[in-house]
């Protein structure tokens, strides 16, 4: 059985750097059954284990359903950085458009669910403090055949 470890060794090993954090693990989640485009509003109310996608057990979720904008959030502690150097957020993938948050600033949308992305956030971290939150929106219509799928099927039955 997998087990998500509290924090995983970096990515690619041969490109260790300090100051890397995984966020993997625990973040609050909403399935929205509007589509919002902002924040505001979200009824945060449950929790979900990432990298796990909502439709398998692993992530606490296991909904097999569609669920066409769902909500990601979480706080983290920003690693140390000296002043001129830039801290990045990257996503190895999150469904087809993504619109990501921090600390209420917008600053990345991208298109394209299985590309990973990154955002600069450096300019959304507020001076002083050392938390910040992230809030991710995924959506993904699954009614919308012109998008690229995979393996994904738009029907209950394939």
């Amino acid at each position: 059985m997998y087990t998500v470890p509290a924090q995983r060794g970096y990515p690619r090993p041969q490109c260790v750097r300090a100051g890397w954090l995984s966020l993997d693990g625990t973040w609050e989640f909403a399935r929205d059954a509007t589509p919002h485009r902002t924040p505001q509003g979200v009824a945060w109310g449950e929790t979900i284990t990432v990298p796990f996608a909502p439709e398998t057990p692993m992530s606490g979720i296991g909904d097999e359903d569609f669920h066409p904008v769902v909500w990601y959030r979480r706080t983290f502690v920003v690693p140390p950085h000296t002043s001129g150097e830039r801290v990045l957020l990257h996503f190895g993938a999150v469904d087809y458009c993504a619109t990501v948050w921090v600390n209420g600033e917008r600053v990345v949308e991208h298109e394209g669910g299985y590309t990973p992305f990154f955002a600069d956030i450096t300019d959304a971290l507020r001076a002083g403090e050392t938390d910040a939150t992230v809030i991710v929106r995924a959506e993904d219509d699954p009614a919308d055949l012109e998008k690229p799928r995979g393996k994904q099927d738009w029907l209950r039955e394939p």
